[in-house]
């Protein structure tokens, strides 16, 4: 047996295991690439304003008392800034709310753009990792999601071998894998194959870090050998610091000076995310305020820098940024945003999304030819 007829048969034979959970899992993740397009396009009215010359911008508590005016039993927990003129403050408020203000006029316009990006996220998530499984199946059902993602890479890789010419010269490869014949499937497996099974490859790989702790201890072990991070700092996520005691009679800080904090400190941001410390609360002691900087230039620019304060001093609490990851931590980080495509911006979930939806043409065209095989062809 050649290489190549043991490359067919694993190819055939793993195709047609994984086909249905393969296409499962590219479906939904086409919605989940193009999820954050989609909704920003279905809100471009309200998102993008004209900038008035001559006219200065009001300021953020201007603006907020304008949406506690619209919607009073509903604080604000929530402000998303571009750097931008043209483009609305977002406020985010009561339970999955958000209004759009325009900086020039204070004109509101609330939109469902909060839990629509939450449906095609989160609830599509549920069938991408969880097959749609919930309770007790749900172990059941990203176990089965993971190993078939898993058979995945020798499927691309033993594709990869029957679909690469037999001489590698560029003409050769050119000329056999650029060529598609509309009326035949085997050209269209073929050629996407080929072409896609690099991308293909990063995507299926890096999923692999979400499902298996072995595979993250991996991830550390070949960044200095240890088997987890560092601390509890040593994490994607920024920790959760306890709350701050409240001196008698402070008041917290308003959303202007948090944005004025930002532009000191990080001068050039791209987009600026404030969670204010709830003003509402009677306790005495209140949850830092936070402020999730992208486009800080430190480190990658898809991973937001987060910086946690006082709420009532503006003293910073901690910083949690690229430089203070280790290198596990740092890999991991990638291969979460390489995953989805989101480590190069929507320009990378549009490629995973035109990825996903090649990954499903080879699975109808593979499933075509292996009927052509095994049936004859008067009951296809």
């Amino acid at each position: 047996m050649t290489v190549r007829t043991f490359c067919f048969w694993t190819h055939l034979g793993l195709g047609l295991a994984t086909g249905t959970v393969g296409a499962l899992m590219a479906g939904t993740a086409i919605v989940m690439a193009l999820a954050d397009s989609y909704v920003d396009w279905r809100d471009r009215e309200a998102r993008v304003v004209t900038a008035i010359a001559n006219t200065t911008p009001r300021d953020l508590e201007t603006l907020a008392a304008g949406v506690r005016d619209a919607h009073p039993d509903a604080a604000i927990t929530r402000v998303g800034i571009e750097r931008s003129p043209r483009r609305a403050i977002a406020f985010f408020h009561g339970d999955q709310k958000l209004t759009y203000a325009n900086p020039y006029t204070g004109e509101l316009t609330a939109s469902d753009a909060v839990p629509l990006r939450r449906r095609l996220h989160k609830d599509v998530e549920q069938w991408h990792r969880f097959l749609g499984l919930n309770g007790s199946k749900r172990e059941t059902g990203q176990a089965v999601a993971s190993w078939m993602n898993v058979a995945l890479v020798p499927l691309l890789l033993s594709g990869l071998v029957i679909w690469c010419p037999r001489r590698i010269r560029w003409r050769t490869v050119r000329g056999s894998a650029t060529a598609i014949n509309p009326r035949s499937g085997r050209s269209w497996h073929s050629t996407l194959g080929f072409w896609s099974s690099g991308l293909l490859l990063i995507m299926v790989v890096t999923a692999m870090t979400h499902s298996f702790p072995g595979v993250r201890e991996l991830a550390y072990r070949i960044n200095g050998g240890a088997t987890g991070p560092a601390g509890p700092h040593d994490q994607i996520w920024a920790p959760k610091l306890p709350p701050v005691p409240r001196a008698p009679g402070a008041a917290a800080l308003s959303l202007d000076a948090l944005r004025d904090i930002a532009d000191r400190d990080h001068p050039h941001w791209a987009r600026l995310d404030l969670f204010p410390s709830p003003s509402t609360t009677a306790n005495d002691h209140w949850p830092p305020a936070r402020l999730l900087i992208a486009g800080s230039g430190s480190g990658p620019s898809f991973f937001p820098l987060v910086q946690q304060i006082d709420p009532f001093t503006g003293e910073t609490l901690h910083v949690h940024d690229w430089a203070n990851l280790s290198g596990g931590t740092r890999l991991l980080a990638w291969a979460r945003w390489l995953h989805k495509g989101e480590a190069f911006g929507r320009p990378g979930q549009w490629i995973a999304a035109v990825a996903c939806l090649i990954m499903l043409v080879l699975i109808a065209t593979g499933w075509w030819l292996a009927l052509r095989r095994f049936l004859p062809r008067t009951q296809i």
